[in-house]
């Protein structure tokens, strides 16, 4: 299995925050429509490094909150334990009281999140390391042995071809066809090396090439 920093090109936290923002399809106009394109997406192998670094950095600030607290917390119980059976001097501080009786909420609220958001980037990086990036590779060599460049050339061939008389569902794959050749047609040079993003349209172009080929049939 392929080392991962070896799948990933470094980025940094700034421009995978503001990636974060606008993580959603961009539109551009063609054929008469708008249509969804992959440019600046998020990727979940070439990314992945760079996501957990953001999780990490998340947790981080919940443990200093979770300090931070603490030494209130502390400050708090040492002013107000000495006075805390005494209700006269309750009532003239009460609002203190509640004060501390917040801060140990928030201290519990926070030691949950520490915990499930902990947990949450070891599955993460159990996940990547155990299912998603062994697939990636599985697929990755897939896509290399059948060839990319072949299933590109049928999807070129299907979307650039004079056909008549198609039936619905033939005409419903090539349009699919297309919309998936547009998205990647549009993607800058560097990223239409990349091999996420060519698996990406490998995966769909043959599906979508063997089906059109068999409804033709």
């Amino acid at each position: 299995m392929g080392k991962i920093k070896d799948l990933m090109k470094d980025q940094s936290s700034n421009d995978l925050a503001k990636r974060f923002v606008t993580n959603k399809a961009s539109q551009i106009v063609g054929n008469g429509k708008g249509k969804a394109t992959m440019r600046d997406r998020i990727l979940p192998i070439r990314d992945f490094k760079k996501v957990i670094e953001h999780d990490k950095i998340y947790l981080g600030t919940l443990q200093s909150l979770q300090a931070n607290l603490s030494l209130y917390e502390r400050n708090l119980s040492q002013k107000l334990i000495p006075i805390n059976n005494d209700e006269d001097k309750r009532l003239k501080r009460a609002k203190e009281f509640v004060e501390w009786d917040e801060v140990k909420l928030k201290l519990y609220d926070i030691r949950g999140k520490i915990e499930s958001h902990n947990t949450l980037i070891n599955d993460k990086l159990f996940h990547f390391d155990n299912i998603a990036l062994v697939q990636y590779e599985k697929e990755l060599k897939e896509m290399k042995e059948e060839g990319f460049e072949k299933q590109y050339k049928i999807s070129k061939e299907i979307a650039e071809g004079n056909h008549k008389d198609l039936d619905t569902k033939c005409d419903t794959i090539k349009t699919e066809i297309m919309e998936e050749l547009h998205w990647f047609d549009n993607l800058d040079d560097n990223n239409k090396k990349d091999d996420e993003y060519n698996l990406f349209l490998f995966k769909a172009i043959r599906r979508l090439n063997n089906a059109f080929n068999s409804s033709l049939k």
